[in-house]
């Protein structure tokens, strides 16, 4: 089995068209992200508990 190996890119201009791509995604995540992390302290939970139980609800 022969898998070639590929070269990551990482020059500042791919990375900035990389954020430039996401972008619309984050807009529409974002305000999400912050109501789940106020909701999370609210309830309680640390930064760290936060973190933990949105990664095992979105997963």
């Amino acid at each position: 089995m022969d898998i070639s190996k590929q070269s990551i890119e990482t020059s500042p201009d791919s990375v900035s068209a990389g954020i430039r791509a996401i972008s619309p995604m984050l807009l529409g995540t974002a305000p999400f992200g912050i109501v789940f992390g106020a909701f999370a302290l609210d309830m309680g939970l640390g930064i760290e508990g936060g973190q933990a139980m949105s990664l095992l609800v979105f997963a």
